[in-house]
């Protein structure tokens, strides 16, 4: 009686956890965010679908690469920077926003956040989320423009219009 209990709830634990390892990895890889994790040397030890497909790679082409790979040349020592900020204080996040570069060499712009955590191994690994904000940033510009322009003739319209009163 007491082996067949044992058994008993030793299959329920293993049902419990491949149930809640199945819902971690549906959360990582079916993420509408880019999900990274780096070593403490800035390469690249996972990637979700999103992640990979929005700079058109796959997983495979970007795991174990590094990071600095899917970076505009001119951004390398800020990403290095905010990776060692990362390490240095753990458990503590930290966001910024740089441009990446697609596979085919498209520009875009990302917030990120980053956290460094410790491995089951004892190691430091820096989590990475992030969004493109590429959209966004062009809308915002877009506005600030056109509120410019609209300054622009304003400011012009009553210059006129004190030229008349004159």
């Amino acid at each position: 009686m007491g082996i067949t209990r044992d058994i008993t709830e030793r299959k329920k634990a293993q049902e419990k956890l491949i149930t809640s390892e199945e819902r971690f990895r549906t959360l990582y890889e079916e993420n509408p965010l880019m999900n990274f994790t780096l070593d403490m040397e800035g390469k690249v030890l996972s990637v979700n679908k999103r992640g990979a497909s929005e700079l058109g790679y796959s997983p495979e082409e970007l795991k174990g690469k590094s990071i600095l790979q899917v970076f505009y040349k001119e951004d390398h020592q800020k990403v290095l920077n905010q990776v060692n900020e990362c390490i240095l204080n753990p458990n503590k996040s930290f966001s910024w926003e740089l441009r990446k570069v697609s596979k085919a060499g498209d520009r875009i712009l990302v917030s990120e956040t980053g956290t460094a955590v410790l491995d089951k191994n004892g190691n430091y690994i820096v989590m990475i989320v992030c969004e493109n904000i590429t959209e966004r940033k062009k809308a915002e510009k877009t506005i600030k423009d056109s509120e410019e322009t609209r300054q622009t003739s304003m400011n012009a319209a009553l210059d006129a219009m004190s030229c008349l009163d004159t």
